[in-house]
């Protein structure tokens, strides 16, 4: 049996779609966990004739990331018996100079009814016949990714593959978090944020997360999503501690964003907050 794969078109709009054999894992029970692969994809571009506004100083509220606007888009069918939960909705390949290969940052969305524990992502650069140039895994950079909500992936590809590939394909294997899985997002909040960028460096976000439940939490990541000024998705940093919190307490953080050749474009971010609360 086959599951569904993607393509994108990266210098158009047009997205095509295709198999990838292999077999269809069991879907599981209500309360057994469940694996799978294949997506269907979207990607994000901005309106035609659409200006960017300029960028603005993000909130110290946080705020869930936007919704990309989709192109028109072909999937193939899930199979049967089995829903697909993960949706691939941006992609951007950035060449990053001689000798430093391409990497490629992607978001996905649960798009399934029940939590996930695990994504791994299979990219592959595609030649105009079809033919795989190069491929490489990555996995998703979130311990847990509820329904409806968002995760970043990045690969690199080595020297010698072009960033303006004329497609990639993209393969999803994914696994449902067990009922008594203990890393949940929320519980503490980021405040206090702001971004300076340095050049030739790249961008640096600083903030602070602030534990304002009842509860004692044991870790905290922080994944910090960077997008321009019409959705588009740039790159990702991360921030985590494991030093513990009582209610109330608190903890800085300054990560870089190594996007240098996007760095002005940034316009917002935005911060999926990830915790593990004592036992």
């Amino acid at each position: 049996m086959s599951r569904p794969a993607l393509l994108l078109g990266v210098v158009c709009t047009t997205l095509l779609a295709c198999s990838l054999s292999g077999p269809s894992p069991d879907a599981g029970s209500p309360t057994e966990p469940s694996t799978g692969g294949g997506v269907p994809l979207a990607k994000s571009t901005p309106s035609s004739g659409e200006s960017a506004p300029p960028a603005t100083v993000p909130a110290e509220t946080p705020t869930s990331a936007p919704s990309p606007i989709p192109t028109q888009a072909g999937s193939t069918a899930a199979p049967t018996g089995q829903d697909i939960p993960l949706e691939v909705v941006d992609l951007n390949p950035i060449d990053q100079g001689e000798g430093n290969g391409v990497a490629v940052f992607g978001l996905v969305r649960n798009i399934g009814q029940r939590d996930l524990s695990y994504a791994q992502l299979t990219v592959q650069y595609l030649d105009q016949t079809g033919a795989v140039v190069n491929s490489r895994i990555g996995i998703m950079a979130c311990t847990v990714l509820p329904a409806g909500e968002l995760a970043p992936f990045r690969v690199s590809f080595p020297e010698g593959v072009e960033a303006d590939a004329e497609r990639i394909e993209v393969d999803v294997f994914w696994r449902e978090a067990s009922p008594d899985f203990d890393w949940k997002r929320g519980g503490m909040e980021v405040v206090n944020t702001s971004w300076r960028t340095l050049p030739d460096i790249g961008t640096y976000v600083s903030g602070e997360v602030r534990n304002n439940s009842a509860e004692r939490i044991e870790q905290v990541n922080v994944i910090i999503l960077a997008f321009d000024a019409q959705g588009h998705f740039l790159g990702f940093g991360d921030f985590a501690d494991e030093s513990g919190f009582d209610p109330g307490a608190s903890v800085a953080f300054e990560r870089p964003i190594n996007l240098l050749e996007y760095a002005e474009s940034v316009a917002r971010y935005e911060f999926i907050v990830e915790t593990k609360s004592g036992q």
